[in-house]
């Protein structure tokens, strides 16, 4: 315990936040994404500001690609409103600063004044940055309606 607890003392002297001197779990990652999701409902766009790198990068189901700062534009203007979210067959995997999510998302939105759903698989990256764990990259593949 003693040399824990020099360890951290010595992280925090170097300016080391010690949440990221930690090593992320596959249960963190998954937490994670339920975080991002629930931030989309609620519209809390600087959450999502928060946990996307500025890097990011996001294909849609249609093969659109956007970077973080279109994807911002459309949430602050509220362009889709997000009404329900459902993940499904959360994996996470973990690589040292990098970790894969993959899954499949459900959601009932508003876009345009239309209801609709989204069904799709998808493989998210988080990487770990200078402001902490943080969403890089996102790709989605259309499935089905249930």
């Amino acid at each position: 315990m003693r040399r824990l607890t020099l360890f951290s003392l010595c992280l925090l002297l170097a300016g080391v936040p010690l949440a990221r001197a930690q090593t992320v779990t596959a249960k963190t990652i998954e937490q994670m994404e339920r975080d991002r999701q629930d931030a989309f409902i609620r519209g809390d766009a600087d959450a999502l500001d928060r946990t996307t790198a500025d890097a990011y990068t996001t294909v849609s189901p249609g093969g659109v690609v956007a970077d973080k700062a279109q994807m911002m534009k459309n949430i602050r203007a509220r362009k889709t409103q997000v009404l329900s979210v459902k993940l499904e067959d959360l994996s996470a995997r973990v690589y040292g600063e990098t970790a894969v999510l993959t899954g499949i998302y459900r959601d009932t939105h508003i876009t345009d004044g239309q209801t609709s759903q989204a069904n799709s698989r998808f493989i998210r990256v988080f990487a770990r940055t200078p402001d902490g764990w943080q969403a890089v990259a996102y790709q989605q593949t259309a499935l089905p309606a249930r």
